[in-house]
């Protein structure tokens, strides 16, 4: 009789473990199933498939095409050179219109009895 209820036991066991092994495989390949190979865009009109190798080539095309536009702003030696003589010309005309400003200043601010005010 013991014999029995330990038979009984043992296979309780064994068909609540086969039958949790057989829900943890379906639910394994359930979660491979989640992709599909095509995609539906909206476009203006209607809805159109597009596959997703299509989409990726899209992608790495925008990726593309946006690495180009900041590679062509990347300035040659020559637009560099005329840049920075450009830069230093205004440069050169800033520090004069600072200095004849300061020079004014001083000129304008100096009463002509103080002394000092002849340059001395």
């Amino acid at each position: 009789m013991s014999q029995e209820l330990l038979d009984e036991k043992t296979a309780r066991i064994s068909k609540k473990f086969a039958e949790k092994a057989a829900q943890i495989k379906a639910k394994k390949e359930a979660s491979k199933m989640t992709s599909t190979a095509f995609v539906i865009t909206a476009t203006s009109d209607a809805d159109v498939i597009a596959t997703r190798a299509s989409q990726r080539t899209k992608q790495l095309e925008k990726r593309l095409e946006a690495r180009r536009a900041r590679v062509a702003k990347k300035a040659t030696v020559d637009a560099l050179e005329t840049r920075q003589n450009l830069a230093a010309e205004r440069r050169q005309e800033h520090k004069l219109a600072t200095v004849s400003k300061a020079k004014k200043r001083v000129r304008f601010s100096l009463p002509d009895d103080e002394p000092g005010s002849d340059g001395y």
